[in-house]
């Protein structure tokens, strides 16, 4: 499978917005808006980077690791 460049999973998607890479875009699932996503989101919109709500079908299929991530990242930079 080819690298996207793509980052699944909360903490590692946090990693990633913490460490000031370009980041196009992030994908959350439709509904998702307690725990440690709330952080992830409120800092990419302090960032302005772009956030896509998803259905949980979608975000299954974008995964490459096939865990089922509530959310994960698309970095032009990685």
């Amino acid at each position: 499978m080819e690298d996207r460049g793509q980052v699944e999973g909360r903490n590692a998607v946090m990693e990633l917005l913490t460490s000031k890479k370009d980041i196009n875009k992030i994908f959350v699932q439709v509904g998702e808006k307690h725990g440690s996503i709330t952080k992830v989101i409120a800092k990419a919109k302090e960032m302005g980077i772009v956030i896509v709500e998803i259905q949980k079908k979608k975000l299954d299929e974008m995964s490459e690791t096939r865990k089922s991530p509530r959310n994960n990242c698309d970095s032009s930079t990685i």
